[in-house]
Formats: structure tokens, C-alpha cells, sequence
């Protein structure tokens, strides 16, 4: 009686929007195979012994494991058997980076969890761990820790109030189906990622030559020598207050290197020259009208006719 209840529940669970035909909205304590498990309070070393012990330093908020800082340390086999972390465990972290989430799949080293992780794990006859490994990065999970930090006014989630958190569940095929998608995904980004740090390379090593033939021998191209002062007036940029700059201000705001912020008042109205002067000491940056110049640069006030300012 108690189990057919149960299915009464769960197809009757509701969540924050109307899920497709198969899926449903199950509770995270759902599909748990094991009670969840506080991690291990011990003292590590940066010395490389036996056991690696994994803190929530050493992991990122897209839920990478970090290495340049790892901490280690030895364990008898009992306290080792314990808190050791098996493929397909769900690490969540409930102090600190609250919510930052984790799955365990480093299957070379002996790996333990610190205190503040909270150890889950599933029940991969109802769910893929990947597959909530990348729910616990969308935006649904994240509004969840949110508005449950609102709720218990405290900086942690205890692992009671985890297992509160609603999963749009599918079947398991749609569930691989849905993980590969997003691998296929990342995959393409980590490709455009590294195409645009070739090109960015490239441009580096090919801007220099370009600029050089460009100005070079200019006796030679019929060109004249001037000073700056001769073809453009400088005026330097002025002061403006932390209290000034609005998030969603109307007007970019220009320092030494670039824009540095908004605001709802502009100092130039038409396209500019705005060179650093304190800090980034000559950086140059073309500042798109209306916008402010703040005291930390310098602009083109008066430009001569013979110069185009985009070049």
C-alpha cells in the first residue's frame, strides 16, 4: 500500500514548468541507492603521500577538477574504504561555493572528500550520473541553491535540504541521448575555443609585420614626418564617481585600458581617440560616441581634416 502511494506521489509531483511526454519530476532523495555522506575532517599535506583529499578549492564551478594546489595524505584502510570516491559519485559542496557540483571519474589515483562536500549516490537504474551532473550546472539547479539560501538565511545547504532539489527526470535512453548532445556541444566549443586562440595568435604575430610595412619607409612612399601635436588637440578625460556608474547605464565609460563601466551621462558626442595616461600608459582605444572619458585617459578633441580617426 505504501509503495503504490508512493507511485501516486511521484506521478504527481509538479515541478516549475510542464515536462514532454515519459518525463517527471522526482525529488534528488528519490534516486539516491545510499543515504547521502558528509565528507572526511582531517589535515592535509602538500607533501604527495598515499591519498589524494579533495576540498572544494580544488574544484571548479563548471565542475573540473583542479590540480596546480592538490592536497594529499594516508589513511588507514578502514577510514580509506569509507570516504574513498568511486566512479559516478556526485560531490556537492555545502559551504563556501555553495552548490558547486562534481563527478567523480579520475580512476588512477586514491581519491577521499573533505567535510564540506557532501557525497551522493544515484541510482543509475533511474538515473545517469552525467546526466545530473549537467543538470547541476544549468541555471533551474543554481536558482534552487539561490532561493534555498534565501529560505534557511544561512551561507549552507545540508544534505537534507539537497535532497529536496526536483530533477526533470527521462527515461534513461533520452537521458543518453540528451548526455551525448551535450558533449557533442562542448566538444565543438572546446574546438571553436582553440580556433579563436590560433587566430589570436596569428593575429599577434602577424599584426607587427603588417603595421611595419605599412609605416615603414615612408620617405620612400612620398609620406611626411609631423608631430602629434601637429594634426590633433588632446584634452584629458575627467573624474568620475563609483557612485556615477550604473549597470544599466545609457553610456560607456572609458579609462586607461578600455571601458570600465557605464554611466547615465556622457562627456564627448562624437567618435574619439581615447589614450591611457595612467596605468595602462598609451593604450589606445576607439571610444563610440556618446560616451565619458574618465581622468585615468586622454582623448582626441580636435582631430585635422587631413586625419580619419579610424585609422
Amino acid at each position: 500500500m505504501k509503495q503504490q502511494s508512493l507511485k501516486i506521489f511521484l506521478k504527481e509531483e509538479t515541478g516549475p514548468y510542464e515536462l514532454p511526454k515519459g518525463w517527471r519530476w522526482v525529488r534528488l532523495g528519490e534516486v539516491l541507492n545510499r543515504t547521502p555522506q558528509y565528507g572526511l575532517t582531517a589535515k592535509a599535506s602538500k607533501e604527495t603521500l598515499n591519498i589524494r583529499y579533495l576540498r572544494i578549492s580544488d574544484i571548479t564551478d563548471q565542475g573540473n577538477l583542479k590540480n596546480n594546489d592538490p592536497r594529499f595524505l594516508d589513511l588507514n584502510e578502514q577510514e580509506f574504504n569509507k570516504y574513498r570516491l568511486y566512479e559516478g559519485d556526485i560531490l556537492i559542496a555545502r559551504s563556501g561555493s555553495v552548490g558547486r557540483v562534481y563527478l567523480h571519474h579520475d580512476y588512477k589515483q586514491k581519491v577521499v572528500f573533505a567535510s564540506y562536500l557532501i557525497r551522493f549516490k544515484l541510482d543509475t537504474n533511474q538515473i545517469i550520473p552525467k546526466f545530473f551532473f549537467y543538470y547541476g550546472l544549468s541555471p533551474l539547479y543554481k536558482k534552487y541553491i539561490e532561493d534555498t539560501l534565501k529560505i534557511v538565511a544561512q551561507p549552507n545547504i545540508n544534505a537534507k535540504e539537497y535532497s529536496n532539489l526536483q530533477i526533470p527526470l527521462p527515461p534513461l535512453p533520452e537521458q543518453k541521448r540528451i548526455v551525448a548532445r551535450i558533449e557533442a556541444l562542448f566538444s565543438k566549443i572546446d574546438e571553436i575555443k582553440r580556433l579563436r586562440k590560433e587566430a589570436n595568435d596569428l593575429a599577434k604575430t602577424l599584426m607587427p609585420s603588417a603595421l611595419h610595412e605599412v609605416f615603414s619607409k615612408a620617405d620612400e612612399k612620398g609620406w611626411k614626418w609631423v608631430r602629434l601635436g601637429e594634426i590633433l588637440d588632446l584634452s584629458n578625460g575627467k573624474s568620475i564617481t563609483k557612485k556615477e556608474m550604473k549597470e544599466d547605464g545609457a553610456y560607456l565609460v572609458y579609462g586607461s585600458n578600455g571601458v570600465i563601466g557605464k554611466a547615465n551621462k556622457y562627456l564627448i558626442n562624437k567618435d574619439t581617440i581615447v589614450i591611457g595616461r595612467v596605468g595602462a600608459c598609451g593604450v589606445v582605444n576607439i571610444a563610440k560616441a556618446p560616451a565619458w572619458i574618465s581622468d585615468n585617459a586622454m582623448y582626441v578633441s580636435k582631430l585635422s581634416d587631413d586625419i580619419d580617426i579610424l585609422c
